[in-house]
């Protein structure tokens, strides 16, 4: 059952087929129907209900009506909208589904609520397998969600505009509103006194049709959804020490996206960037605010399917320490304005949260900056592995042991790597290290 939008216009009716030219008038209680309430019945495709306020939008002189909640008295189980200072406009029938192509040729109603609901990470792996070839739109309506900036074709700067919706950056779309509707059927045996026109809505952006219907925003927790928990090993940050600390995985993940938003606390640590590592995360990738509000959003994907194994480090989150503090209670993940979500291998999302491991003991390594031999010590028990990844998260040097050791690194070249001490349990320590001949 669709949501009913009671909409008064004064308005003809007419119908409108094969999106060419405009027929002879609908007859609904007369043969035009000027100055009466027109009620709408909204879903998306997937006949889900859309109860949201429109407004009527006119392709012929590219003109959109304001419309505001007005009769409610009348019908109050509707949502009575009133179009002010409209005179003569035609609503054109169009034949559903509408033609992407000819879209624009149709009467439409749109809304610019919440423009962030139902898109994510995972309706932009959609749209580049689409703009590729790999899994093409099977809808028209789909292709129309796909064109966030509104030009009539689908490309990587669809995906670019997207990105900066995810990530913060824009609060709403520039050249696109967040929801159309079209107007595709007259609705003749409904239960109402009024002239009733069915409408199919469209979500921009959401490609999957995760968007929530109504007001309601998907940052909320989607209950069916499994969690993948990130892990970083907790630790005592001392002032004026820079730290590179290392984001993993406590499970193997085969992965298509990833998005989140680290909350920091601007007073005890600053100059927080991230570094790729088995995530190749690009500058586009990020919207760092750290310095102005404390918060960091990331915005990964990519069209192939990512295999990383249980504790490999995904990205560093590289920061000089202010004050003496532990990590846990400087940085943590939050929902705003880029909520934690993965899309998996089945191309679905998964929730993300953050697990804090304990290490029992502190790890020392020396001398660093190095050029032959790198000294381990205070290695939590467990451990049973060291691997230096350099700044591309390929595993340089590797080596099994227990407790304490050392390293041979003269043969690498100088720069900055990564150490990574493993257990089987999921312990992880990590220590950024400068080789230097």
């Amino acid at each position: 059952m669709k949501s009913i939008i009671n909409i008064i216009l004064s308005i003809s009716l007419l119908a409108f087929h094969n999106h060419s030219a405009a027929q002879n008038p609908i007859n609904l209680a007369d043969s035009t129907v000027i100055g009466q309430t027109i009620g709408l019945l909204v879903a998306t495709e997937s006949d889900n209900h859309v109860n949201i306020e429109w407004d009527l939008f006119n392709s012929l002189s590219n003109t959109t009506y304001d419309c505001t909640d007005e009769n409610q008295g009348d019908y109050p189980e509707l949502t009575d909208v009133l179009c002010d200072s409209i005179n003569s406009i035609q609503i054109f029938i169009s034949e559903a589904p509408i033609d992407f192509n000819l879209w624009s040729n149709a009467t439409t109603f749109s809304s610019n609520q919440d423009y962030l609901n139902g898109v994510s990470t995972l309706d932009m792996v959609l749209i580049t397998r689409h703009i590729l070839g790999i899994n093409t739109f099977d809808s028209e309506y789909k292709k129309l969600a796909a064109d966030i900036n509104n030009n009539g074709s689908i490309s990587a700067v669809d995906l670019l505009e997207m990105r900066r919706l995810i990530l913060g950056i824009y609060n709403e779309l520039p050249n696109q509103v967040s929801w159309i509707a079209f107007a595709d059927e007259v609705i003749e045996d409904f239960n109402y006194d009024i002239p009733v026109v069915g409408c199919t809505a469209v979500k921009i952006g959401d490609i999957n049709g995760s968007a929530i219907s109504g007001l309601q925003s998907n940052n909320q927790v989607v209950e069916n959804r499994s969690t993948t928990y990130l892990t970083i090993e907790d630790q005592k940050i001392k002032s004026g020490v820079p730290y590179s600390i290392a984001v993993s995985a406590n499970e193997d993940l085969a992965i298509y996206g990833l998005q989140l938003t680290l909350d920091s606390d601007q007073t005890q640590i600053s100059d927080l960037s991230i570094e790729s590592a088995a995530l190749t995360i690009t500058p586009e990738s990020i919207h760092n605010q750290a310095s102005a509000s404390g918060k960091t959003s990331i915005a990964w994907m990519d069209v192939d399917n990512n295999e990383i194994e249980k504790n490999k480090t995904l990205f560093y989150v590289t920061f000089m320490a202010n004050e003496d503090a532990y990590l846990s209670d400087v940085l943590q993940l939050t929902e705003a304005p880029t909520p934690s979500l993965m899309v998996n291998q089945k191309l679905e999302e998964e929730i993300i949260d953050l697990k804090y491991i304990t290490s029992t003991s502190e790890l020392r390594v020396f001398p660093n900056p190095t050029n032959d031999v790198l000294q381990i010590f205070g290695v939590s028990e467990g451990i049973s592995q060291s691997k230096l990844y350099d700044q591309f998260g390929k595993v340089v040097l590797s080596k099994s042991h227990s407790g304490n050791t050392e390293l041979l690194v003269d043969n690498l070249n100088n720069g900055i790597y990564f150490l990574q001490l493993e257990s089987e349990e999921g312990i992880i320590q990590t220590q950024k290290i400068v080789i230097q001949h």
